[in-house]
């Protein structure tokens, strides 16, 4: 009796990747209200998309929460379902990417070229999304004279470079220091 209670009970690691997940999920969705004034723009510094590159660590148990985290923070968006949507396609797929490519990184560089593409998904797939609905620029953008497609990717990638590239790098580079010195 006791044998088959106990192969009912779901396993420490279950636990603590659910927990992760929704951890993660919880802290996307929070950093977007908290700094939704620069969250939900066509220029926008995605503070949130710094936990993206966690699933570089964390593989699946990131993933699934940075995802979840966007399905939630994003209902205060203001390009309504759109965003909910396609948005949490792009985390989906960018979770992938980073879990996929940095599985093994150990180096720096590896991990750093591993956000890079990371941001590369974000931006080909919120840059154009933006585009297609038509979400306005800022007028001195316009005035350069390049296509409005154009204008959109280069915002996204330098909102998503800082918080993808500098905040997510230097988060993931701190969670490694963390695990190797519980190793030791």
């Amino acid at each position: 009796m006791e044998e088959t209670i106990h192969r009912r009970m779901p396993s420490d690691n279950g636990l603590r990747q659910l927990a992760l997940s929704s951890l993660l999920a919880a802290l996307y969705a929070g950093l977007l209200l908290v700094f939704q004034p620069i969250s939900f723009l066509p220029i926008q510094v995605r503070v949130a998309d710094m936990l993206i590159p966690t699933s570089i660590t964390y593989g699946w148990s990131a993933t699934t929460g940075v995802t979840l985290g966007v399905v939630v923070g994003n209902f205060f968006s203001p390009f309504g379902l759109t965003d909910i949507l396609v948005g949490s396609v792009a985390n989906l797929i960018a979770g992938f990417v980073g879990q996929r490519f940095g599985k093994d990184a150990k180096s720096p560089r590896r991990i750093f070229v591993v956000t890079l593409l990371q941001n590369l998904v974000i931006t080909t797939i919120v840059g154009n999304y933006l585009w297609a609905i038509s979400a306005p620029l800022p007028q001195e953008l316009m005035s350069l004279g390049l296509h409005p497609l154009l204008l959109n990717l280069f915002a996204i990638f330098a909102g998503s470079f800082l918080a993808i590239n500098v905040l997510g790098f230097l988060l993931v580079m701190q969670l490694s220091r963390v695990q190797k010195m519980k190793l030791k």
